[in-house]
């Protein structure tokens, strides 16, 4: 996937797809760091790269790691949400 948005890193990486990310936006360029991933953020100033860097992206590395974090972090939420919810919570 080539995005400049942070959500579609995150549904590629979620996905278990690559991505190369042309970006000038921070919060996109940290989210790319923390996952490993820093490499795979094309500046703007630096769009000429495009095309030798997607004829890398089969070589990327797949961070299994931050991802199955990332989904555990989501399904604790998910579960805290779900007691708050419940009818012993709700009046």
């Amino acid at each position: 996937m080539i995005t400049s948005r942070l959500h579609g890193c995150i549904i590629a990486l979620a996905t278990g797809r690559r991505v190369l990310v042309v970006s000038a936006d921070r919060k996109v360029e940290s989210f790319m760091r923390a996952a490993g991933l820093g490499e795979w953020v094309c500046d703007l100033d630096d769009i000429e790269s495009l095309p030798a860097r997607l004829e890398m992206l089969p070589q990327q590395r797949v961070p299994f790691e931050f991802i199955e974090q990332g989904r555990q972090q989501n399904q604790l939420v998910g579960r805290q949400v779900s007691a708050l919810a419940s009818p012993q919570h709700v009046r």
